[in-house]
């Protein structure tokens, strides 16, 4: 098991097919159990300051463009996206996220 942004979900294996490594690396997210982590303040608060700080590497109290690419490289594992540098296509869908207006 290895840890993403979502929680722990299974790690590929090497030597099975593509959609078999594919599948077991697939994290679900039910809407009800969002919702209730949303509706529960402190829980989601805690939830929220926990994350903030495993993600601001520095420590100075803000999320750079760099601290930012593991949660958005977990969320698009979590929603199908192919991984960053997978194809030109999925690139671009990184840079898209990337890009600061």
């Amino acid at each position: 098991m290895e840890r993403s942004w979502f929680g722990w979900r299974k790690a590929k294996k090497g030597g099975g097919s593509k959609e078999e490594d594919q599948s077991q690396a697939k994290v679900v997210v039910d809407g009800s159990g969002i919702r209730e982590l949303v509706e529960d303040r402190e829980a989601f608060g805690m939830f929220a300051d926990t994350k903030f700080t495993q993600l601001d590497a520095d420590g100075d109290g803000r999320l750079s463009v760099r601290e930012l690419e593991p949660a958005v490289a977990d969320i698009g594992a979590a929603l199908g996206l192919p991984a960053q540098g997978s194809s030109p296509n999925a690139d671009h869908i990184y840079s898209e996220v990337r890009y600061v207006r």
